[in-house]
C-alpha cells in the first residue's frame, strides 16, 4: 500500500476477517498506523492520537473488512466515526447497521437495515449481498474443522455456481519448533456448487445439484499426533456467476478429481473468468490451527483454533 501524498510504501497486516490492523512503514518498520475492532467493527483506539494509533491512522481509509472509510459522510462526530462503502451500500459501525434498505428488500428477513442477521461473530458479508455463516465449530487438541454456509442475499437471477478458491498453507517442524527443520505444503483449487434460478441457499440437505439444496463447506486441519509443531491456514473466496461466463462446471471439472474436494465439480488450473466481476462476492472465510507437541503425551499439548466469520 502507498501513501501517495506523503510517497510512503506500507505494509498491511491483517486479522483472520480481513480487518486492517496495521500499517507498517517499510522504509524503518515503524507502526504508522494501528486499529482494534469490536465486532461490529467500530475502532476502539483513538485514530486522532498518533501516540495511541499512529501518524497515519487518522488519514489511511482502508480499515474494517478492508473497506473504505468515509469520516465526511452522514453524522460523522469523532475521527473513528463515518461510513465504509462496501460496494452496493454503506454500513455504518457505531449503529451496526447499513444506511440504505437491502437491494433485495425483505428476502433475506423483515429487517433490510441489519448487518450480517445481526451475528457479527458468525458471519460474513463483504459486499454487502454474499453472506457466509460458520454452522458449527469442533475443537480439540490435535484438530480443528468447522463448516460453513454460503447464502445469497437475492435469489439467483439465472442457472450459475458459487465458486471457491481455496488456498490452504500446511506447516510442519521437528521438536524443538525452532526453524532448522520444517516441511511446508500449500493446496490450492477451485470449487463450485450448482445454483438454481430463485435459489438463495441454505436450507435443506446438502448440496447435490437439486433446487433446494444447501451449499456448505467444511475446513478441516487434519489430526497430528506429533511430536513437533503443526500449523494450518486455510482460507476461502466465494464469489457466485452466471453460466453465461463460467460455462456448465459439472461438465468441464472432472467431480471428484481433486481429493480435497470430496465430490465436488473442481480444478487446480486458475479459471480465466475468476477475476470478472461476479453476480454476488465475493466473500471469505478462514480456519487456523496451530499445535505445539514437544512436551510430552496429549495432555499438555498447546494449541489454537480460529475460525471466521
Amino acid at each position: 500500500m502507498r501513501d501517495a501524498a506523503g510517497g510512503t510504501n506500507y505494509v498491511c497486516f491483517y486479522d483472520a476477517n480481513g480487518n486492517l490492523g496495521q500499517l507498517i512503514d517499510r522504509s524503518d518498520g515503524s507502526v504508522d498506523a494501528k486499529y482494534e475492532y469490536d465486532a461490529y467493527g467500530n475502532n476502539l483506539l483513538d485514530a486522532s492520537d498518533p501516540n495511541e494509533s499512529g501518524l497515519y491512522a487518522d488519514d489511511n481509509p482502508i480499515r474494517f473488512s478492508t473497506k473504505y472509510f468515509d469520516s465526511e459522510l452522514n453524522y460523522a462526530e469523532t475521527t473513528n466515526d463515518g461510513l465504509y462503502y462496501f460496494g452496493y451500500r454503506y454500513y455504518t459501525t457505531r449503529l451496526g447497521r447499513w444506511s440504505s434498505r437491502d437491494p433485495a428488500q425483505e428476502l433475506d428477513g423483515r429487517n433490510p437495515y441489519r448487518f450480517v442477521h445481526n451475528q457479527p461473530t458468525t458471519m460474513s458479508d463483504f459486499a454487502g449481498l454474499l453472506t457466509i455463516r460458520t454452522l458449527w465449530k469442533f475443537d480439540v487438541f490435535n484438530r480443528c474443522m468447522a463448516e460453513s454456509a454460503f447464502r445469497l442475499d437475492k435469489p439467483a437471477p439465472c442457472y450459475g455456481f458459487l465458486v471457491q478458491e481455496v488456498v490452504v498453507r500446511i506447516h510442519v517442524e521437528s521438536c524443538p519448533c525452532d526453524g532448522t527443520s520444517s516441511v511446508d505444503q500449500f493446496i490450492h483449487f477451485w470449487e463450485a456448487w450448482r445454483v438454481h434460478p430463485g435459489e438463495d441457499r441454505w436450507e435443506g440437505e446438502p448440496m447435490w445439484g437439486e433446487p433446494g439444496a444447501r451449499c456448505t463447506d467444511i475446513f478441516d486441519s487434519g489430526t497430528f499426533d506429533g511430536p513437533g509443531c503443526y500449523s494450518v491456514d486455510a482460507v476461502g473466496v466465494v464469489k457466485f456467476f452466471c453460466d453465461s461466463t463460467t460455462g456448465h462446471l459439472w461438465k468441464l471439472w472432472p467431480a471428484g478429481s481433486i481429493p480435497e474436494a470430496t465430490w465436488m465439480p473442481a480444478t487446480r488450473l486458475r479459471p480465466a473468468w475468476w477475476d470478472t466481476a461476479p453476480v454476488e462476492g465475493p466473500a471469505m472465510h478462514s480456519l487456523f490451527f496451530a499445535v505445539t507437541a514437544c512436551c510430552g503425551p496429549p495432555p499438555c499439548y498447546a494449541h489454537d483454533c480460529e475460525v471466521s466469520p
